[in-house]
């Protein structure tokens, strides 16, 4: 846990950044991300400066949102103790349960989207949505209209710097 000068510091980097973002694109650095000097930095940033120019170019006038999704617990209907086959049956079944959920999303903004990511983990996935600045109140009015079960939580979050598209891959 960050103590009260670490804590205090974590916000006002949190501010600046929101600050710029309002009025632009950038590509935040993880707080706190530590560089020795300003040489360091200087060579951070030179040594990368074509991938930020272009990247910076093309997210001008775009945000990220992030969708979070989530089993509200275990969906396995197995026995208290599955066999190692049942276990990973139910997990298939869980992961396609959420694929399917975040494929509604996906579906459901398109109009307003540039880009889409994901990032399956062991009970979730995170969903990201490359929109315009202009269109995140309409991307997300289309979304609250996606039909969930009420055994997954969606959380959307956001407009937040389209750091998930930096990279074109």
């Amino acid at each position: 846990m960050l103590g009260p000068p670490a804590r205090e510091a974590a916000l006002a980097f949190h501010r600046v950044l929101q600050e710029i973002f309002r009025q632009t694109a950038i590509i935040p650095f993880r707080f706190p991300t530590v560089l020795s000097d300003e040489a360091e930095l200087t060579g951070h940033l030179n040594e990368h400066a074509a991938k930020y120019h272009e990247a910076l170019g093309r997210l001008r006038d775009m945000v990220q949102m992030e969708i979070h999704l989530a089993w509200e617990g275990s969906q396995q209907s197995a026995p208290d103790k599955p066999t190692g086959a049942e276990y990973l049956k139910a997990r298939q079944a869980e992961q396609a349960g959420l694929e399917k959920i975040a494929g509604r999303f996906q579906e459901a903004g398109r109009s307003w989207m540039h880009g889409w990511r994901q990032q399956v983990s062991s009970h979730h996935i995170r969903c990201y949505a490359l929109v315009g600045r202009g269109a995140v109140a309409e991307f997300e009015r289309a979304l609250l209209k996606v039909e969930m079960p009420s055994t997954i939580s969606a959380r959307v979050s956001g407009p937040w710097p389209a750091t998930e598209f930096v990279s074109e891959e």
